[in-house]
């Protein structure tokens, strides 16, 4: 009775080791797993953001690029008004010297 008794006993603790290093050797794996799919979680929020700022620093450079076009067309009519002034202006000056010699 004895002997069933140790028996028991060893083979009870044998399981134990048994059953502990295997949930050891499960929480690792699962650890190991987790790591799997939080790294490229990590990456795809890193590349989120960075999408996200690149859309803003476009939609940005898209409003100052409008802005500047909307000036550069102000400014080509500017200069065209300029030059049909001057056209003018040439005119009248030889248009007032033609009648000032007779």
């Amino acid at each position: 009775m004895t002997q069933q008794l140790q028996l028991s006993q060893s083979e009870v603790e044998c399981s134990t080791t048994e059953l502990t290093a295997k949930i050891k050797e499960h929480a690792k794996y699962r650890r190991a797993e987790h790591a799997k799919f939080t790294t490229p979680q990590v990456t795809h929020d890193a590349f989120t953001r960075r999408h996200s700022s690149s859309e803003s620093a476009l939609k940005a450079l898209q409003t100052v690029h409008s802005s500047q076009m909307h000036q550069l067309t102000a400014l080509s009519c500017m200069q065209e008004l300029t030059g049909q002034f001057a056209e003018q202006e040439a005119a009248f000056t030889s248009e007032t010297s033609e009648l000032q010699q007779h």
